[in-house]
């Protein structure tokens, strides 16, 4: 799928990505600037590995997001397989 197709935009000062088993990381916004938060793990990544969520705040950067309860190793590779996957296909500025 598409980056486009995988982002929504947020300007909520309490900035949330989720999964299913509910957990959850939250960005503070206090300025309710925008964020973007890309779904790759599932949408832009199917059948591979992959973190969860790639957030990314303009002019500040991005960041990779593994929601994991433990297995921190596995959660490393994780990230590290979506920066490669970002670089393979030629995605690292995301737009």
């Amino acid at each position: 799928m598409t980056i486009a197709a995988c982002t929504t935009c947020s300007t909520d000062t309490n900035v949330k990505v989720s999964d299913s088993r509910s957990t959850s990381a939250v960005f503070l916004n206090r300025d309710r600037e925008e964020f973007r938060l890309i779904k790759f793990d599932g949408c832009v990544v199917r059948n591979s590995i992959a973190c969860d969520w790639i957030v990314e705040k303009t002019g500040v950067g991005r960041v990779a997001v593994e929601l994991k309860g433990s297995d921190i190793e596995h959660a490393a590779g994780q990230i590290e397989a979506a920066f490669e996957h970002m670089k393979v296909n030629g995605l690292t500025d995301l737009k």
